[in-house]
């Protein structure tokens, strides 16, 4: 999919008006997102059973990833996000 936002970003920025370039460069974002996030399920994915405590997770953290992955349909959707101080917990990768 980047291939062809990336080729639509090219053949069109020239005729492109400032909406359009903005719309072409969220969905770049998107597609480099989505792209972290399938490699980061992969990753999940290869967890096995047998795993070792290896650090703490931050879930503040974490959270902000998600809320920045979001970012643009929060924008859209005129959504407000608050959030408390979240706790640290236990991670584990394979041994």
């Amino acid at each position: 999919m980047a291939g062809y936002v990336k080729l639509l970003q090219r053949r069109f920025r020239q005729n492109a008006d400032a909406k359009a370039r903005e719309y072409i460069g969220g969905a770049l974002e998107g597609v480099q997102r989505m792209d972290s996030l399938i490699r980061d399920l992969l990753a999940f994915a290869r967890v096995s059973e047998h795993t070792e405590f290896v650090a703490l997770a931050d879930l503040g953290a974490v959270l902000d990833k998600a809320l920045h992955t979001l970012q643009i349909r929060i924008k859209s959707a005129r959504a407000k996000v608050t959030r408390n101080a979240l706790p640290t917990m236990a991670a584990r990768l394979n041994s």
